[in-house]
């Protein structure tokens, strides 16, 4: 996942990588984006969507700084929510 800056909401750049995959993890299949980022007073907090290499979907959660929102404080090891059967 990547986060981009835009002055105008049309125009965008200075893209940085936010996170990635976790091979043996909940999320080691894929990844991506959920809703909008809340904003709380420890950093954005957002969810996230994955599945694992036999993908089972799953919903997850990441703190990023609020300053910076391409460095990851927290992410969830384990899923918020999952399906308990293959994609």
């Amino acid at each position: 996942m990547w986060a981009a800056y835009s002055p105008d909401l049309v125009h965008w750049g200075k893209h940085a990588r936010v996170m990635s995959r976790r091979p043996g993890l909940w999320d080691a299949g894929r990844i991506g984006g959920g809703a909008v980022p809340i904003r709380t007073e420890r950093g954005w907090l957002a969810i996230y969507h994955g599945a694992d290499e036999q993908q089972r979907y799953a919903l997850g959660a990441v703190l990023c700084n609020l300053a910076r929102p391409e460095v990851v404080i927290a992410r969830s090891a384990e899923p918020l929510f999952a399906t308990g059967s293959v994609i």
